[in-house]
């Protein structure tokens, strides 16, 4: 069961940009690979289910959509580029 999904989103293909530039320094090679891992998290994370529930407010009672899973799980592969 393969499922290999492109991440080909303007601001990551903008910060693999810039951490492949010779020029770039360890500092800001470092905290473009982490935006870079967040905006994948964000992306990888779009199609998990949510399911409705009522709470009650300091106002009312209203409806909201919290993950129907109580767990998730990223695993991470190592890498010589994992900062």
């Amino acid at each position: 069961m393969s499922k290999e999904v492109v991440m080909d989103h303007p601001l990551i293909e903008q910060k693999i940009g810039i951490i492949r530039r010779k020029e770039t320094g360890n500092k800001d090679f470092r905290q473009n690979i982490s935006d870079i891992a967040k905006l994948i998290g964000y992306e990888a994370t779009k199609d998990l289910t949510l399911e409705e529930v009522e709470i009650e407010t300091h106002l009312c009672k209203c409806t909201v959509k919290p993950l129907k899973s109580k767990y998730l799980t990223l695993v991470t592969i190592m890498r010589a580029g994992l900062a």
